[in-house]
């Protein structure tokens, strides 16, 4: 009987009572008794629904967990020690519930980064092979046309005269002022560096941060010039330079030995002693390539004793580029320099030409890996800001641009060696054959003839021209 049934009951049972005193009241209270089970019966039978829900449901999930390992086990081996449900308490299996539940979040974990890590991985390489091809793109529109040797000769020529308009002529007061005459040599100026005068640049590439310090060569005391083999020390001890770049060879009349060419051969230059541990007469295969190790000691004991390398190019003649137009052994030193930190200091007879041909095969390399719609002229004008005259000679002006473009073929793996092969040959035509415009060749053979005449006789013919006050009017071949 429901509760509903009762309470009729009992209002029936009071009304036939003949002594409601004496039960009336208790039955009343019986009736207000069964009125709250009623409600209670109720909320019971609610919670009793939702409990019994629950346990089906884990019940359910632990018979599909077990119902799936069997499965696999079957799978495997096609047996299965299946247990009854009731063996397992809920606790175990809420247990269980829960640590398949981490071992899903693990699992998707791992998922979302190998994921991630190949999205990244495809995507760097995707602009990867669009930096590549707008290298390409690059290298090509520097070809000449075939046997296009006044194109090439008139693009050079014009690249050089724009940047030594837009460097404009050098302040030769301020030079002065900053570097006293007798650390100059004639009709080369410095530039203002932050820690001591001395007469060298600092160049920084664009997206390596690299520093390299193109340098003018010590020169000796002379009734017109100072010792300068102390502050070119000095210059790289203070720094923490590390490597040296030198690109002239040894013995050379208009430079000062600033140190010691032999094995265990020992110099003093200034408060520094220097002595050459160890010395190779080939680097790499490269016969023109002299390697060695130099410890340095400073006799005030301000610096501590260094021990650098000073790798040496001994066949790159002045206002000339290198040898046959080589770039590889370039490329070995600018491997070298990464080894380092530190800036590398480069020197040449005046500290431009040579050394800032070497340093602009790195710097104009990477300004156009950042912007490879650029300019080999936009790399030579930020040069000319680096350092006065910073490119002296049209030929320098051709290497830099063949050299900057195999060097982007080495470094990206550009496979445009037939392209470059071309560019190299027409390159040697016009550098080293006075190849050129009509006028250019003829002049050319003039003086070709006349050199003949007086081979010799030790009359030098052909000097660097001098810079006149119309910027950029005469460009050295």
């Amino acid at each position: 009987m429901d509760s509903k049934k009762k309470l009729n009951a009992l209002d029936t049972l009071i009304a036939s009572v003949s002594d409601p005193n004496s039960l009336e009241s208790r039955l009343e209270e019986t009736k207000r008794t069964l009125g709250h089970l009623n409600s209670l019966d109720l909320r019971f039978s609610y919670h009793s629904q939702v409990l019994q829900k629950t346990s089906k449901a884990i019940d359910d999930l632990f018979a599909f967990l077990t119902d799936f390992s069997a499965d696999q086990l079957n799978a495997n081996d096609g047996t299965i020690d299946s247990e009854s449900d009731e063996e397992y308490p809920v606790w175990i299996r809420i247990l269980i519930i829960v640590a398949i539940v981490i071992g899903g979040i693990v699992v998707l974990a791992v998922i979302g980064g190998i994921y991630w890590f190949f999205f990244k991985f495809l995507r760097k390489d995707s602009e990867l092979k669009k930096l590549k091809s707008l290298l390409q793109k690059f290298i090509r529109v520097q070809k000449f046309p075939a046997e296009g040797y006044a194109e090439a000769h008139r693009y050079h020529e014009s690249a050089l005269r724009a940047a030594k308009i837009h460097r404009g002529k050098p302040d030769g007061a301020a030079s002065l002022e900053y570097l006293p005459a007798k650390k100059h040599r004639p009709a080369s100026f410095a530039k203002r560096r932050r820690k001591m005068p001395i007469h060298a640049n600092k160049i920084t590439c664009p997206l390596t941060g690299k520093v390299f310090y193109p340098t003018q060569a010590p020169l000796a005391k002379t009734a017109t010039t100072d010792d300068t083999r102390e502050d070119f020390w000095h210059m790289g001890m203070q720094d923490e330079v590390e490597v040296y770049v030198c690109l002239i060879h040894p013995g050379t009349d208009e430079v000062a030995p600033f140190y010691p060419s032999e094995v265990n051969g020992e110099m003093t230059c200034g408060r520094f002693k220097l002595k050459t541990n160890e010395g190779t007469t080939v680097y790499k295969k490269f016969e023109d390539m002299v390697y060695r190790r130099i410890e340095i000691t400073d006799t005030t004991k301000k610096f501590k004793t260094r021990v650098i390398t000073l790798l040496n190019i001994t066949s790159w003649q002045h206002m000339r580029p290198p040898r046959d137009l080589e770039w590889e052994p370039v490329h070995a030193v600018l491997e070298e320099c990464k080894k380092t930190t530190k800036p590398v200091v480069v020197v040449s007879l005046y500290g431009n030409g040579r050394a800032m041909s070497l340093i602009g095969m790195q710097f104009v390399r990477e300004l156009i890996q950042s912007n490879p719609k650029g300019t080999i002229g936009e790399g030579l004008n930020l040069m000319f800001d680096a350092r006065y005259d910073a490119i002296e000679t049209l030929r320098q002006c051709f290497w830099l641009q063949l050299a900057v473009c195999q060097k982007l073929n080495k470094d990206f793996g550009l496979k445009m060696e037939a392209d470059l092969e071309e560019m190299h040959n027409l390159a040697m035509q016009v550098c080293f054959h006075d190849r050129g415009p009509p006028d250019f060749e003829k002049e050319r053979a003039r003086i070709n003839a006349a050199n003949e005449e007086i081979a010799g006789t030790g009359i030098v013919l052909v000097k660097k021209p001098e810079e006149t006050d119309n910027l950029g009017e005469l460009i050295p071949y």
